[in-house]
């Protein structure tokens, strides 16, 4: 079956295309939200996604440890995006709604990231925010979530969601 005239496979690739795109894009924009609440630049941030991974010693590590950071937060970002397009798919009223679902994932992130991701990372414990910072820190993940959002919209699209099932 052909829809808008491309190939079957068109979904799934449209579906990794979009994951990636907007995978790479929140998480730049994520550190780029990093720099201004904590005011520090990119090598910073990217040691600091690091130390969860290898601990102290990525805070006084070189451009090793600032590489092994976004690489780590580009691979988590794609993730989340894969995860949020999976979710998606399977609870379809969200599937017109980009901007309520690309809240609800920012907020998700948010609680998972800092409560659940991190004690068991080598920060092990808790996030521990002023009410200025747990403001600025769920509105820069409520972004994360509208990002990924609505760059998958249209791989969430029901031709697209028709065709994958069609396809099963």
């Amino acid at each position: 079956m052909r829809v808008l005239g491309r190939p079957q496979s068109f979904a799934a690739k449209s579906s990794t295309r979009a994951i990636v795109i907007a995978g790479m894009t929140a998480g730049t924009i994520d550190i780029g939200s990093a720099m201004f609440i904590l005011q520090r630049p990119a090598a910073t941030i990217c040691r600091y996604i690091c130390y969860g991974l290898v601990g102290e010693r990525a805070l006084s590590g070189g451009v090793s440890m600032v590489m092994l950071g976004l690489l780590v937060q580009e691979a988590m970002s794609i993730l989340i995006a894969a995860i949020y397009l999976f979710a998606v798919r399977q609870l379809t009223f969200l599937q017109r709604r980009p901007l309520l679902a690309g809240l609800g994932a920012g907020a998700i992130v948010f609680f998972v990231m800092n409560y659940v991701v991190m004690p068991f990372s080598q920060v092990g414990h808790l996030a521990h925010f002023s009410p200025e910072k747990f403001a600025m820190n769920m509105i820069a993940m409520l972004l994360f979530g509208l990002i990924i959002a609505f760059i998958c919209r249209d791989a969430v699209a029901p031709s697209a969601i028709e065709e994958i099932a069609e396809n099963s």
